[in-house]
């Protein structure tokens, strides 16, 4: 009892422990363990760290094993190469090859962004339709109001009062725009020619 009153009475020590934690969480971010990113990057909203990746061409990239769980057609990365911050719609299903023990991730840069034979660092990936800082409705083709879309598996009952846009293969090869409301099932009203 008698030490914790002392802990208690030493402001000194207080002001030491204070420094300690400090000094552990700073570790924590400068350690060669974990990946070189800034507090700042890692606490953007809607965003979580991807595995670390590597170029494989303009359009796609790899990871190390097999993530098909992981990455999926839609969502958003952002990583950053020769200090240029990059980002990219994933397009289609990953591919994971057995031999290589790497998955390939399809990529879009929205006519803007493409992948450069160089070293990727700060890789991010969201599962998020708008993550924090996506230039979806300020870059390339979205400025003049175009909408990109890669097929889907028809998804599930739309919210009361609402509806799902999306594309489909129509089991001929071609794809289909499709709505589903919350009352019944999806209205294909175009077809790819």
């Amino acid at each position: 009892m008698k030490a914790l009153l002392g802990w208690v009475k030493s402001p000194d020590l207080w002001i030491r422990a204070a420094l300690g934690l400090l000094l552990l969480s700073v570790g924590f971010f400068m350690s060669p363990k974990a990946e070189a990113y800034s507090l700042s990057t890692m606490l953007t909203p809607g965003w979580s760290r991807a595995d670390a990746m590597t170029y494989a061409s303009s359009t796609t990239l790899t990871v190390s094993g097999d993530k098909l769980y992981r990455y999926q057609p839609g969502q958003k990365v952002r990583l950053v190469q020769s200090a240029a911050l990059k980002y990219f719609i994933v397009t289609a299903e990953p591919t994971y090859n057995s031999t290589t023990k790497k998955t390939t991730i399809t990529l879009d840069g929205m006519g803007v962004y493409t992948l450069a034979n160089a070293a990727i660092t700060y890789p991010m990936y969201s599962t998020a339709w708008m993550p924090h800082d996506f230039p979806e409705a300020t870059v390339g083709s979205y400025t003049t109001g175009l909408l990109r879309g890669v097929e889907v598996t028809a998804p599930g009952v739309a919210p009361a009062n609402g509806f799902v846009l999306f594309a489909k293969d129509n089991g001929a090869g071609k794809t289909q725009l499709c709505a589903q409301f919350a009352t019944g099932t999806a209205v294909c009203f175009a077809t790819e020619v």
